[in-house]
């Protein structure tokens, strides 16, 4: 074949394919009312059934687990990143359960549990049982091939223009901070299900790394 042959025909379909791409995915955003994704109700509501599944486990309080689950993230409704979270978080909860009626004691609780469960790992176990639960039913949300489509969706819409290569790269750099997402498991419950997820990361990882490559990596010219 012509030298560099292969090279020019992928400058001539990128050409065609990226301003159809772009047109087809914007078409989809201006004639729906629904997002193309929702991923922080989607997260929360997952958030809830296992701080659920542990609080059931451990004698925690269904009440203000069930209550600061739902809220967690309500000051951060999207995918940007917003400064303080926690604390911002429980402020809004607390106006919110004031409206529904919830007495002074309830919502001093819900709002500590929130505020709590920041950060991507923990030096120590949070106190009291609730701040853990909700910590770790967070955290766990973020691992497992769940935690992965989460992942993919979100770093295409804040990086674009993303290959299968890169995001194969991207779950690979992920790796060592979900051994410390594990490791900051304290429930019996959570520890289990977080070992359990992060096999199936590196498992999915390492067949969407065979997949992609060709020959152990010796791409095929002619």
């Amino acid at each position: 074949m012509k030298d560099n042959i292969e090279r020019r025909l992928e400058e001539i379909l990128e050409s065609k394919t990226k301003p159809c791409s772009r047109s087809e995915w914007l078409d989809v955003v201006n004639c729906s009312e629904e997002p193309l994704y929702d991923y922080r109700l989607d997260h929360t509501r997952r958030v809830v059934k296992l701080a659920k599944m542990i609080a059931h486990t451990m004698n925690g309080d269904m009440q203000i687990v069930t209550l600061a689950a739902w809220l967690h993230d309500i000051a951060k409704p999207g995918v940007s990143n917003v400064q303080e979270h926690g604390a911002k978080s429980a402020e809004i909860a607390g106006d919110i359960l004031e409206s529904q009626g919830y007495d002074r004691t309830i919502i001093d609780r819900v709002k500590d549990t929130i505020r709590k469960h920041v950060g991507l790992t923990l030096e120590a176990q949070l106190y009291p049982i609730e701040a853990q639960i909700l910590w770790e039913a967070d955290k766990l949300d973020k691992l497992g091939i769940v935690g992965y489509i989460h992942g993919i969706i979100n770093s295409t819409r804040m990086d674009v223009g993303k290959r299968i290569e890169d995001i194969a790269k991207f779950l690979r750099e992920f790796f060592p901070l979900g051994k410390q997402i594990v490791e900051s498991m304290y429930t019996p419950l959570g520890k289990h299900i977080a070992q359990e997820r992060f096999n199936h990361m590196k498992e999915f990882s390492s067949r969407l790394d065979l997949e992609i490559t060709v020959h152990h990596g010796e791409e095929i010219t002619e």
